[in-house]
């Protein structure tokens, strides 16, 4: 065979097999929806791609951060709502036993303050799904408060991450039911408790006062509560954004066009069935040659 037919029969070869995996690339890539599946593909693409789907890894850690603050805050505004009805309700019982002049009401008061002091430090000492404590510092699987209401925490509270270089604050500590706050809560209910069961009248209405600032505070971490969940709300939608330009961004470096992909396959079979032509008619042509 000489050199003239090695050569057109090179030729052929080559162009089938080039078409050959063009169609397979262009298939492939239709079929995965990824324009650039590995770094041989586009270098640059691919690497914009790599750093998107990082930050969007981050981002949704950041979001289920989020998610799990949220719910805590939720259960902590819960624990605050029931401490509130206990206070309510020992202002009503505490108005009655000052103004009520049989000692044997006073005492069975007295019993009703003591269980309502409890369900309040049972609320105080709630727990997270996670099995944390939700009024903790950072020690947050030891009991803040004590059976008998005393706290055992510091003024410092959690925080969390939202985003890279931004934290909110991700609960309230149990020191704003305590005397750094104002008043003690759990120490006026003790008081009036025991105010109750002395049947000093005097006494009980004494405590209406620190009682109502007690309910006061109560209210205001309330309010603080609501103000960490709405800036965590804040922070979430900003997440949620920025996430949505990583996709795009991620999509744009390594997702294909399907419509453009798919005519793109069209026209890379035919080039292979034009190349199957020729490549016949040159096996052909170089074999009435060479017999």
């Amino acid at each position: 065979m000489r050199v003239t037919e090695s050569r057109m029969l090179e030729i052929a070869q080559d162009s089938l097999g080039k078409a050959r995996e063009s169609v397979a690339r262009k298939g492939e890539q239709l079929s995965s929806g990824m324009r650039v599946a590995r770094a041989s593909d586009d270098v640059a693409s691919w690497a914009e791609g790599i750093r998107a789907r990082t930050r969007l890894a981050q981002e949704e850690a950041f979001g289920g951060a989020i998610k799990r603050t949220r719910e805590r805050l939720y259960q902590a505004e819960g624990a605050l709502e029931t401490i509130g009805d206990v206070m309510r309700r020992v202002t009503e019982l505490a108005v009655q036993s000052a103004n009520e002049t049989t000692g044997t009401w006073r005492s069975t008061a007295a019993v009703e303050v003591r269980n309502l002091m409890a369900t309040a430090i049972q609320a105080a000492n709630m727990k997270a799904e996670d099995g944390e404590y939700l009024f903790s510092t950072f020690s947050a699987t030891s009991a803040p408060f004590s059976s008998a209401g005393v706290y055992s925490g510091t003024t410092a509270a959690r925080q969390v991450d939202v985003a890279t270089g931004q934290r909110i604050q991700a609960n309230i500590p149990g020191s704003r039911l305590t005397v750094s706050s104002g008043v003690d809560v759990f120490d006026v209910l003790g008081d009036i408790a025991t105010a109750m069961e002395a049947g000093d009248r005097a006494a009980v209405a004494a405590e209406l006062d620190r009682l109502a600032q007690a309910r006061d505070q109560v209210n205001l971490a309330r309010g603080e509560l609501g103000g960490y969940t709405q800036a965590l709300d804040a922070a979430d939608q900003a997440r949620e954004g920025v996430m949505e330009t990583l996709i795009r961004v991620r999509s744009r470096a390594v997702d294909i066009d399907a419509i453009r992909s798919a005519t793109e396959l069209a026209q890379a079979k035919n080039t292979l069935e034009s190349a199957q032509v020729a490549a016949e008619e040159i096996f052909q042509v170089v074999g009435r040659i060479t017999r």
